[in-house]
């Protein structure tokens, strides 16, 4: 009857464990799409500065000098398409931070997923452990050969569920590794485009301003892009 009820314990952890499985492989999926989504942004921003820097290089060549109020309408004009420009920029900006903190919400569950897995491992090999040692003690030395036998398969058997158990956690470390290289290559890309975000702000800079009457239009939009800039690079240094 012991033996029957440990089996029925194994079974239920090892139901158990192919539930955490089941888990673990939904959290890489989403965590793969949120990755592409990421790079959509990416590519979509990257496109959108490429059009914006050709219109300014564009603005800068057709209005060289300020000498009347027209001249002044179409400076106004520029300052409000930097002004978009920055808008969209830090709309960008806050969806690719609420990608990375979903995906650090999905690491963290990983990792308490490998624990539990780890767990069930640990509890798994002491209910082997609590079997064969009743079996040992209520067989005696009186035992027959049958009965050795089957003792024998019964704890060989369980040698082998452990050694599977191990490896399935070991495999599950080692993707949670890969995450890690994932979520590193992430943050290798959002510094390149930290870079090129850079660069367009030193475009907008040299294009000059003649006339001082309008700074904070220019200045505003720098500023708040620092802001932004400042509270995604804390972010990801959490990552």
């Amino acid at each position: 009857m012991q033996a029957i009820h440990n089996k029925t314990e194994m079974d239920v952890l090892q139901k158990k464990l192919e539930f955490c499985l089941d888990e673990k492989e939904e959290l890489e999926r989403y965590v793969s799409d949120l990755l592409n989504k990421l790079e959509e942004e990416r590519s979509s921003r990257l496109e959108k500065e490429s059009i914006q820097q050709t219109e300014l290089r564009s603005l800068s060549a057709d209005v060289p000098t300020i000498n009347n109020p027209n001249d002044q309408v179409e400076l106004k004009t520029m300052v409000d398409a930097i002004a978009a420009a920055s808008q969209r920029e830090a709309e960008v900006h806050e969806k690719a931070f609420k990608l990375s903190q979903e995906n650090d919400e999905l690491r963290s569950k990983l990792k308490g997923y490998v624990e539990d897995n780890k767990q069930l491992l640990e509890l798994f090999e002491q209910k082997a452990a609590e079997r064969n040692c009743k079996i040992l003690n209520e067989g005696g030395i009186n035992e027959n050969v049958t009965t050795n036998h089957t003792d024998a398969g019964l704890h060989e058997k369980g040698e082998e569920e452990q050694v599977e158990l191990k490896k399935v956690v070991d495999n599950l470390e080692q993707q949670l590794t890969e995450m890690h290289e994932e979520n590193d290559k992430l943050m290798g890309l959002y510094e390149r485009a930290m870079q090129e975000r850079d660069e367009f702000k030193r475009m907008f800079s040299s294009l000059g301003t003649p006339n001082r009457t309008e700074p904070r239009e220019f200045e505003c939009p720098n500023h708040h892009n620092a802001l932004l800039l400042s509270s995604f690079s804390l972010t990801f240094t959490k990552l």
